[in-house]
């Protein structure tokens, strides 16, 4: 859990806006030409089809008891980054594999590197979760995921981290009947256009939302209002200083 201090009166750093070009590829008009004879005789082709038929009836072998294959494993989290959502490989987080629970449970089966991990299992379907602690020292518990191993095969399964609930808490000073805000990139926040009313308690002033780790975001003071959310007008003061960025998440789905 992060405290922001703000003191508040510029508004907030923009990001200039890039523009692209796209070009079409054309590709070349096909080659005609005159169709292929057709050769062999007709038993023949008639003995082809009768081999295609007996094949397709035959019914998929199912793997031997104890067959076994590889699973990788690509584990990311969302985050913000140059003006947009990205995924980020997740790096030294537990694996906890068919029901093995990471909540006070027997220790991970493994641990990413780089975002990746690997396993030999048996051929078949297989659950997974994940568990670390987080930079806030508190811990994340990700919901569990399937995947299937196939016999003799290595496969590769890509599995995105978002959050769940990020956790913003000001302890800026107020005046009676007024109250702070917050705006930020994207429509997570407002983009700019919106600012969300955070809620007074005993911590100070906080705001609970599905941020990722490192969206930009500015505190903002003006009147109190009754609802939730206010379009961003004159009566607003920003804080000062550069645009503020999430840096730390409660729990993660």
């Amino acid at each position: 859990m992060r405290r922001e201090n703000a003191e508040l009166i510029s508004p907030p750093a923009r990001a200039a806006a890039v523009r692209g070009a796209a070009g079409a590829l054309r590709g070349a008009p096909p080659v005609r030409g005159a169709a292929p004879r057709a050769t062999g005789s007709a038993s023949t082709s008639a003995a082809a089809s009768a081999g295609a038929t007996s094949a397709a009836a035959s019914a998929p072998a199912l793997p031997a008891s104890g067959a076994k294959g590889t699973i990788v494993l690509r584990v990311y989290r969302q985050a913000y980054q140059d003006g947009g959502l990205i995924k980020r490989p997740y790096s030294g987080v537990g694996v906890f594999l068919d029901g093995n629970s990471p909540r006070g449970g027997p220790p991970a089966d493994g641990h990413t590197s780089g975002g990746v991990v690997s396993f030999e299992l048996e051929a078949g379907p297989h659950t997974v979760s994940f568990s670390q602690m987080t930079s806030s020292h508190s811990v994340f518990y990700s919901p569990t995921f399937s995947f299937t191993v196939e016999a003799g095969q290595r496969r590769e399964q890509e599995i995105v981290l978002q959050p769940a609930s990020t956790r913003i808490v000001a302890n800026t000073a107020t005046r009676p009947g007024e109250a702070l805000f917050v705006t930020g990139a994207t429509d997570l926040l407002g983009n700019w256009r919106t600012a969300y009313r955070l809620t007074p308690g005993p911590d100070g002033w906080s705001y609970t939302g599905k941020l990722p780790l490192g969206l930009r975001y500015k505190l903002l003071r003006g009147p109190w209002i009754a609802g939730d959310t206010t379009p961003i007008h004159g009566g607003l003061t920003w804080e000062r200083g550069s645009n503020r960025a999430v840096r730390s998440e409660l729990d993660w789905q």
